[in-house]
């Protein structure tokens, strides 16, 4: 929860029936109200609208790396989460990568999706392979 944050204030002339909203940040809930004026004054606020801005990938890698071999076949890698500001949406999982250090041997995948990820910022996946 970030807080509840007022956006901008814009006046537009007569007749203008739309506006242009920039600089929102991606992934993130907001709800607009419109008022009309007159000489006399401001009307109520309309109903208001609420939306979210589309998901983009984070901003930021995770942080805290650290790797610890287990036995000669099993790693267990942990890391923190990106700092939340730059998730730019929900984190839905992470791509572990790994290989042999100076090997030509193409990177091997790990995934740890959504179903594997709690709520800490700290998270961790066991790798069991015969050759990294």
């Amino acid at each position: 929860y970030f807080g509840v944050k007022k956006l901008k204030e814009q006046v537009l002339s007569f007749g203008e029936t739309s506006l242009l909203l920039r600089d929102l940040h991606p992934g993130t809930e907001y709800t607009v109200e419109i008022q009309a004026e007159n000489s006399i004054g401001l009307s109520e606020t309309s109903d208001p609208v609420t939306f979210t801005t589309l998901e983009e990938e984070p901003g930021a890698s995770p942080v805290d790396v650290k790797v610890l071999a287990l036995d000669s076949g099993t790693l267990l890698v942990s890391w923190k989460s990106p700092p939340r500001d730059q998730w730019n949406g929900v984190l839905k999982g992470y791509y572990v990568s790994y290989k042999v250090k100076d090997s030509s041997s193409r990177f091997s995948y790990e995934t740890v999706t959504k179903d594997d990820v709690t709520d800490k910022d700290e998270e961790e996946v066991t790798i069991q392979h015969s050759h990294y």
